[in-house]
C-alpha cells in the first residue's frame, strides 16, 4: 500500500514538474504590436567647408577689374566750343583768318621776333586767345620752342605720340597741331620706342610745328592737307601742302611735312 502511494507520488511529483512549473504569460487583451526602441542617431559626417573666393584683383580706384574690365581712360577734353565759351565755334574757319592775317612773315631765328616755325605758331595761338581769353593756352615765354610746346600739350591737353601714321590719318582735322621731326635724320627714328623724353630732346626728337587748315579726303582716304607754318630760312610763313606719299619722292615719310616725319598731334591750339 505504501509503494502504491509512493509511486503516485512519484507520478504527481514528474507531472508537476513537466506541466505546472512554466511561469503563466499575461493574458493579452488588444491586437497584438510591435515596439521597438528608437536607434539612437548616428552623427552626420561634417561637411568639408568651402574655400573663401579669393580676392578680386582692383585697380587704383577700388573697380574690380577682370577680362572683360577695359583699361581706365583720360577722361576726353571737353568740346573745344566748351573750352573757349563761344557756341558753334568754327575751329576750321578761325585757323584759316589767322593763316590768311599771319602770312608773309620772314623766318627769323631770334627768339624774340616770332618769326620761326614756333614763333609763328604762338602767333596764331595769339588769335585763337583773342577769340576765347578764358582758354588755357601756352606761354610764349614758358613754351618757347616745338619741344616744350609739346611737352605743355601733353600737361594740358590730349598730346597723342604718332607711332604708325596711316593708322592714325583721321586725327588729321582743319584746327589740330602737328608736331614733325628732323628731315635729314629721319632714318634714325625708332617710332616704336619714342617717349616724350625722346621727343622733347634737342636734336633726337621734335623739330617743327604747324597747324592744319584744311584736308583733302576721298572715301574717307586722306589724301593730302594743307597746313599753315613758319618755314626756314629766306622763305616766308604760308599755307604748304602735305601729302600721304609724295609722288616725287617714295621715300618722304607718310604725311609728314616733305621729308619731316610726323611724330605727334594735338587735337586743338586750347588746353583743357
Amino acid at each position: 500500500m505504501k509503494t502504491n502511494l509512493f509511486k503516485l507520488l512519484c507520478l504527481l511529483l514528474t507531472f508537476s514538474i513537466l506541466f505546472g512549473c512554466k511561469p503563466k504569460t499575461a493574458e493579452k487583451t488588444g491586437p497584438s504590436t510591435t515596439t521597438t526602441s528608437p536607434k539612437p542617431e548616428q552623427p552626420k559626417p561634417e561637411q568639408p567647408k568651402p574655400e573663401p573666393p579669393a580676392p578680386t584683383p582692383t585697380s587704383n580706384n577700388s573697380d574690380p577689374v577682370t577680362s572683360s574690365t577695359p583699361v581706365p581712360t583720360p577722361p576726353p577734353l571737353p568740346p573745344i566750343t566748351k573750352r573757349c565759351g563761344v557756341d558753334n565755334f568754327d575751329i576750321a574757319g578761325v585757323t584759316n583768318k589767322a593763316a590768311k592775317e599771319l602770312e608773309g612773315i620772314m623766318y627769323n631765328r631770334e627768339p624774340s621776333a616770332k618769326a620761326d616755325c614756333s614763333g609763328i605758331y604762338h602767333r596764331v595761338v595769339e588769335k585763337f586767345k583773342a577769340i576765347c581769353p578764358d582758354a588755357k593756352t601756352p606761354a610764349f615765354n614758358k613754351a618757347r620752342d616745338s619741344r616744350s610746346l609739346a611737352a605743355w600739350y601733353k600737361k594740358n591737353g590730349d598730346l597723342k605720340i604718332i607711332r604708325n601714321p596711316e593708322a592714325n590719318a583721321d586725327l588729321i582735322q582743319p584746327g589740330v597741331v602737328m608736331f614733325y621731326g628732323y628731315g635729314k635724320r629721319r632714318n634714325h627714328y625708332d617710332f616704336q620706342k619714342m617717349t616724350m623724353d625722346t621727343l622733347t630732346l634737342r636734336g633726337t626728337g621734335i623739330n617743327h610745328i604747324a597747324i592744319v587748315t584744311s584736308v583733302n579726303r576721298v572715301d574717307g582716304d586722306l589724301i593730302s592737307y594743307e597746313l599753315f607754318h613758319g618755314r626756314t630760312d629766306n622763305k616766308a610763313s604760308a599755307t604748304t601742302k602735305s601729302y600721304k606719299v609724295t609722288s616725287w619722292d617714295k621715300t618722304w615719310p607718310m604725311y609728314g611735312n616733305a621729308f619731316e616725319p610726323w611724330l605727334a598731334v594735338a587735337s586743338s591750339p586750347l588746353g583743357n
